[in-house]
């Protein structure tokens, strides 16, 4: 556990930002940030099954959910994060809605079951969600109905059961599935 006034040690290589002081004054601080700084660290498991940091700049953010066609992220968009921060997919979850005027609906619970994703669908008007390919099968297992709701179901992370996929198109014929794997 860190202790108040610590400072978290940064990986070597990585320098800390200064920020300005905080100000009461009218103007925008300035920002040192731009397309081609470092938003942030992803660490994959890379094809050698080694950890590797994958350099994001904040122009490759908003290359994926500005101005895509391949997916809907407009004002009434309520997108669920299904994913941990430290998983890419975050990036999408995160920031499609937010740099769109839409929603981000997160779960109440930190792991959560099935029953609690439905809930949240059905309670928070939930509009949009990715599931990785096993958590999707799962859901169309059990729970095709919580699905249904959902105006787009995105899947990836691995191959999507082509069964699945069609199940959940016979229950909720006008959901728009995205297969976003490789």
């Amino acid at each position: 556990m860190m202790q108040a006034g610590s400072a978290l040690a940064l990986p070597e290589g990585v320098e800390r930002m200064a920020l300005p002081a905080p100000s009461t004054a009218a103007t925008p601080l300035p920002c040192p940030a731009g397309p081609r700084t470092l938003a942030y660290l992803c660490f994959t498991s890379g094809s050698t099954g080694l950890p590797k940091a994958v350099e994001v700049e904040h122009r490759g953010i908003l290359r994926l959910v500005l101005g895509a066609d391949w997916a809907d992220f407009g004002p009434a968009e309520r997108v669920m994060q299904t994913g941990s921060l430290g998983f890419d997919v975050s990036t999408f979850e995160v920031w499609a809605p937010l740099l769109n005027g839409g929603t981000l609906i997160q779960p109440e619970t930190d792991v959560p079951s099935l029953a609690d994703y439905a809930r949240t669908i059905e309670a928070d008007g939930v509009t949009t969600a990715w599931f990785t390919a096993g958590l999707f099968r799962h859901l169309v297992d059990a729970r095709p109905d919580a699905l249904a709701r959902v105006r787009q179901v995105l899947a990836g992370g691995d191959a999507v059961s082509p069964d699945h996929a069609l199940r959940l198109l016979e229950v909720a014929p006008g959901v728009r599935l995205i297969n976003g794997y490789g």
